[in-house]
């Protein structure tokens, strides 16, 4: 399937119905799942909390992948994201997520049938529920693999990136980024302020830029478009 075939595929499924359920359905290479994996477990970290509606969750998150694939899926970010894989991106990548959405939450494997009634969905949609049991047990294996794992974000990745509140209010820039002298972890990122930027809870360098403790911010995507900024108990 070509780009412009998955592309015209996503734009339908999010008219359909079965939306999100026709995304997660899809069937996709193992190879494309092994690929998205890891840029998935990161950005599940939070995405669900008790309490949750999580067909809601499922539903925001898959459009957010949609949207992303369908601005420009063949543009030189995207590339570089997903190489080869770049057609199954909005099913693929949607799948991993929801399944580490699922395992961030409960600590533990869960098969998204344990939630969401597939079974019905797949037979609306005439698939195959030995496929999504094929697909699980891969995905199974995969977290348990990574779990833990560095996210695979290059420092460099962050220069430049906008951070915003999740209101989505600009904060500002990413300027420098600082790490631990010894064990060369990432610790924090220099953000140059947006003019007009309450910076009454900010860990203020200067008038113009504030130092934001890494485990104070979250990526959005595959992309990593915006850095969204988490509320602590600093800021």
């Amino acid at each position: 399937m070509s780009i412009k075939l998955s592309a015209d595929k996503a734009f339908t499924y999010l008219k359909s119905r079965l939306f999100p359920w026709n995304f997660l359905l899809e069937p996709v290479d193992d190879a494309s799942i092994e690929h998205y994996i890891k840029l998935a477990i990161p950005r599940a970290v939070g995405a669900l909390k008790k309490g949750s509606d999580i067909e809601t969750v499922f539903a925001f998150k898959v459009k957010e992948i949609a949207d992303d694939f369908l601005r420009n899926p063949e543009d030189a970010k995207a590339r570089k994201v997903h190489g080869r894989f770049a057609k199954d991106y909005p099913f693929a990548y949607a799948q991993c997520l929801a399944y580490a959405m699922l395992y961030d939450l409960k600590e533990e494997f869960t098969p998204i049938s344990d939630v969401v009634d597939m079974e019905r969905f797949a037979k609306l949609l005439g698939m195959s529920t030995d496929m999504l049991d094929k697909r699980e047990r891969l995905i199974e294996s995969l977290l348990h693999q990574h779990k833990g794992a560095p996210p695979g974000i290059s420092a460099k990745s962050l220069l430049g990136q906008k951070v915003i509140y999740s209101d989505g209010t600009l904060v500002g820039i990413v300027r420098d980024i600082v790490f631990d002298n010894t064990t060369l972890n990432l610790l924090g990122a220099i953000v140059k302020l947006e003019k007009g930027v309450d910076i009454s809870k900010l860990p203020m360098i200067d008038d113009k830029h504030v130092l934001i403790p890494v485990d104070a911010v979250k990526l959005t995507n595959a992309y990593n478009e915006y850095i969204i900024l988490r509320p602590t108990k600093s800021t």
